[in-house]
């Protein structure tokens, strides 16, 4: 997740001007957000969680430093698609970013998820860049500005050893021992907020339940502790929505390869309720993956049946095709392009029907 903070963002917020400048806001912000389409299940886990305000705002209460959490009005939490500041971030990143109220002013929140087999050395520097694009698009939208909302960067780390990187900008820049007293109060410090999931109890792990229930399972991934006793403790299962279930089983069942040892579990919670809600949301997953597997299986048999009718009409056909085919994901679509193929005059104009349909 990333940290942002700036100074009224949001008009709904702030409908005025702040004082020494024209009115600051970024052109989006919304009450609630739907967690987006993404394919990592870590992601998926997290941001489903996350998009909630309520969630959000008390894993920043609890893992902001104490000082700066008291400034803020957390009923004024909203979520920011993190797509405004960089589009790459919707598929490159696992992020969240939000703006928060204080007095006269706004606070941006960004929350970045570290799940890299391997920490980034370089992530103070990664946070500079993504800064930097924060202010950029804030200057785009009130160019008449006369400063700059603070950023604040908090990093959320599943890693499965101890975190050893520099935590900010200035430990990463090298300066000659003779330069070091003259060079050194002249870089940008930068400094993030880190999170090590590995350093803390499951016991000490803070939040709403959905929240704690997450990163329950976010740190037990990576050291192969999803089938324990911290993640399927009844009081806490019993606490959370059926989405936070549903969510959590995804997870688990995608992560884990023993589908056997997860159903163990379940039919050992002591709540009758509690093991008919698990067992209902896992069978229902369960079909959802056969049904997913039968489409998937027949668009993998028009993506051949169209091959080999191109083969049978104009003998080899460029290797392109093949992989243009494996990107169409309708069987309505490969349908028609076996049509063509098999109606199909030349290789060329197979490829011309293909990239007009396309």
């Amino acid at each position: 997740m990333r940290v942002l903070t700036g100074t009224a963002l949001h008009p709904e917020v702030f409908p005025g001007a702040v004082p020494g400048c024209q009115k600051f806001q970024f052109p989006v912000g919304m009450p609630e957000m739907p967690p987006p389409s993404i394919h990592q299940p870590h992601d998926k886990l997290l941001k489903s969680t996350f998009s909630k305000t309520e969630n959000a705002a008390a894993f920043f209460k609890n893992y902001l430093p104490e000082a700066l959490v008291g400034f803020f009005d957390w009923e004024s939490l909203r979520q920011i698609p993190s797509s405004f500041i960089d589009p790459r971030f919707l598929s490159s990143e696992s992020d969240l970013v939000f703006q928060v109220s204080y007095k006269d002013h706004a606070a941006v929140l960004y929350l970045l998820f570290e799940h890299q087999s391997e920490e980034d050395t370089m992530m103070a520097f990664r946070l500079l860049y993504y800064t930097l694009q924060i202010w950029q698009a804030f200057r785009l939208e009130n160019p008449r500005a006369q400063r700059l909302p603070a950023v604040m960067g908090l990093v959320l780390a599943q890693n499965r050893s101890p975190w050893k990187s520099p935590l900010s900008l200035d430990a990463l820049i090298d300066i000659p021992a003779p330069l070091e007293e003259l060079l050194r109060p002249l870089q940008p410090k930068l400094e993030f907020r880190l999170v090590e999931l590995l350093k803390i109890p499951y016991d000490q792990l803070r939040g709403t339940p959905e929240g704690v229930l997450t990163l329950r399972a976010l740190k037990a991934d990576p050291v192969g502790e999803l089938l324990s006793a911290p993640l399927w403790d009844p009081a806490l299962l019993e606490a959370v929505s059926g989405d936070a279930l549903e969510w959590f089983l995804r997870y688990a069942l995608d992560r884990h390869s023993s589908r056997e040892e997860i159903y163990h579990w379940i039919r050992n919670v002591p709540s009758k309720k509690l093991e008919s809600a698990l067992m209902t949301i896992t069978e229902q997953i369960h079909a959802e993956g056969l049904t997913q597997g039968r489409a998937e299986g027949e668009r993998s048999a028009l993506r051949k049946a169209v091959l080999q009718a191109l083969r049978i009409r104009h003998g080899n056909i460029p290797s392109g095709i093949q992989e243009e085919l494996e990107s169409i994901g309708s069987s309505t679509l490969l349908e028609s392009l076996l049509d063509s193929a098999l109606r199909s005059e030349s290789v060329e104009h197979f490829l011309r029907t293909l990239h007009r349909k396309t």
